[in-house]
């Protein structure tokens, strides 16, 4: 992008003024013009697009010491919606989001890896078209694809998944032409660390590096520093701990509910990722995994981090995806364990896959935060 041009020039306004709206209530156009640093002209032409588009509108007057009321502008939330599909271990969430992130239709699906590629990717457009159905088609803005595993630097390929068993899956094109509007395609960890900059934007304040954690049953590592993520490893959680055993072996979501519900010594050695829990359990209630766990699990976990630390430097760490439900008592274990890294769980809490995924879909197609972040020292 050439920041000379107008054109480029309005492309960022635009987004800061979306960014700030979305940032601070209260907020009108005398405001909005003082706070960016914006001609008072071309910030309310800004505006007067983004009014009729349907995007923003006057919400109420202002309290004022002196002088007459400014009008508070405000985004529309429900004006656009984002589709966001979550591809996890054993189902898939599909969601339906408005502006804000905030959840209008969700349901989960177990999927089958045993047939073709066209019939997964079928089954899942069925239930994304049933989603959507009820929407007009002008209000969806775009589709947030997160997964587990390595996707293409255009975001439109899935080249491979530990979940899945088949490579290169065009999981972008697929969706643009059955839904007939723009998708993206991102790792999960990627996502998580784009909602986690909206919910909680001082975790990455700081420009020390900050190790993120997606612990679900695949766990992936990324490494952040000045709001910018400098490296993904998705095999953070392949590697061995324990003799063959990895980290994934030893502590996902999986292995924790079926090693704390068979008892220790029938759930000694690494867990079969296909192997049945008992009870049928879907992993609804992950949190109760979390109750009674046995301090090796919880130490497996530590290690791995202790060893990111030493190769990194970092000195936080946060650990998301399914493990941001982690209670108090098993959050100090770990933090007992890793001398000299200070671990927090994120902010994210409930759905925060499902989360993720709308949040890295709205970054792209609404608010560009990440293009905002590349231009920053320019503005």
């Amino acid at each position: 992008m050439k920041l000379s041009q107008p054109r480029s020039a309005r492309t960022i306004n635009t987004a800061r003024i979306l960014c700030e709206l979305r940032r601070a209530e209260g907020v009108s156009k005398a405001d909005l013009s003082r706070i960016l640093e914006l001609n008072k002209v071309s910030c309310g032409e800004i505006v007067s697009e983004l009014e009729t588009s349907g995007l923003v509108r006057e919400a109420y007057k202002v309290s004022s010491s002196s002088g007459r009321r400014p009008t508070a502008l405000e985004i529309i939330k429900d004006a656009r919606h984002i589709l966001c599909v979550n591809i996890g271990y054993r189902n898939v969430s599909v969601a339906l989001t408005n502006l804000d992130s905030e959840i209008v239709r969700m349901e989960r699906l177990p999927y089958d890896t045993k047939g073709r590629v066209e019939e997964f990717c079928a089954s899942l457009l069925k239930s994304c078209l049933r989603t959507v159905k009820l929407l007009e088609k002008d209000k969806l803005l775009g589709v947030g694809i997160s997964v587990s595993g390595r996707v293409s630097a255009d975001g439109r390929v899935l080249i491979s998944s530990p979940y899945l068993p088949w490579r290169d899956i065009p999981l972008a094109d697929v969706f643009e032409k059955a839904i007939g509007c723009d998708a993206i395609v991102t790792d999960s960890v990627r996502a998580l660390i784009a909602a986690e900059k909206v919910v909680s934007p001082e975790t990455f304040s700081s420009n020390e590096p900050v190790l993120y954690v997606d612990w679900s049953d695949s766990i992936s590592l990324a490494l952040v520093s000045s709001s910018r993520v400098r490296m993904v490893n998705p095999d953070f959680g392949r590697m061995k701990l324990r003799g063959e055993d990895s980290v994934e072996d030893l502590c996902t979501p999986r292995a924790i509910l079926r090693r704390s519900t068979m008892g220790a010594s029938e759930g000694s050695g690494a867990v079969s990722p296909d192997a049945a829990l008992p009870g049928g359990s879907s992993f609804a209630h992950l949190r109760d995994m979390w109750t009674n766990i046995p301090e090796e699990y919880l130490s497996a976990m530590s290690n791995a981090l202790d060893i990111a630390r030493q190769v990194t430097g970092a000195e936080k760490a946060v650990l998301s995806g399914e493990s941001a439900g982690i209670d108090s008592s098993c959050l100090s274990r770990i933090r007992a364990e890793c001398l000299g890294l200070h671990v927090d769980k994120s902010a994210l809490g409930d759905n925060a896959n499902v989360l993720a995924a709308s949040e890295f879909a709205l970054d792209r197609f609404f608010y560009q935060y990440s293009l905002l972040d590349e231009v920053r020292p320019w503005i």
